[in-house]
């Protein structure tokens, strides 16, 4: 049985604006909110994947989500070189009486802003660099294509416990990347 605190499981995250990923088209929806960022659908050979373009609701994202009983970090070291192969980390910890399930099965899927290269679109326990009762840690490699900036968007769905509870949670966090 699954038992939360009013209080204690609130998500307070704070939504701003996108820091520079390529999910805005500045030039022409600049000022238009009846204007939603809508992808044209593109020309690809039959089954080659196509990446899906960032919507309003990736703009809101953070690179981080914290709660009373866990938080979703990404850590970056910027300005990342242009068209070498870099990794960025996610962790996700408990907080306060709340750790890591290391018996739920965790999962990360990743998306990109054109321009940055993922090798991989899906990260189980066996990819975490650290998985314990404290963190579970990713290293999520990627290459910046061109010079400028971009996003990742990594949905991570997880869970945490207490002696008494467990608490499957699935988070979203955007992280911006820059390239030199």
């Amino acid at each position: 049985m699954i038992v939360a605190t009013s209080a204690g499981l609130a998500i307070a995250v704070n939504l701003v604006g996108c820091d520079g990923c390529k999910s805005k088209d500045a030039a022409s929806n600049a000022g238009s909110e009846a204007t939603p960022l809508v992808a044209a659908e593109p020309a690809t050979p039959e089954g080659a994947p196509v990446e899906a373009a960032p919507t309003k609701d990736d703009e809101a994202l953070e690179p981080e989500v914290v709660t009373d009983g866990y938080e979703v970090k990404s850590h970056v070291d910027l300005p990342y070189p242009k068209g070498e192969p870099q990794k960025f980390s996610v962790e996700i910890r408990g907080r306060g009486e709340w750790h890591v399930n290391v018996e739920y099965p965790f999962a990360l899927t990743l998306r990109s802003d054109a321009g940055i290269e993922l090798p991989v679109k899906e990260l189980t326990q066996a990819d975490a660099a650290e998985f314990t009762a404290d963190v579970a840690r990713f290293d999520i490699p990627f290459t910046m294509k061109d010079a400028g900036d971009g996003c990742v968007y990594v949905e991570a769905d997880f869970a945490v416990c207490t002696k008494e509870n467990c608490l499957p949670a699935t988070e979203t966090i955007r992280v911006p990347l820059a390239s030199k």
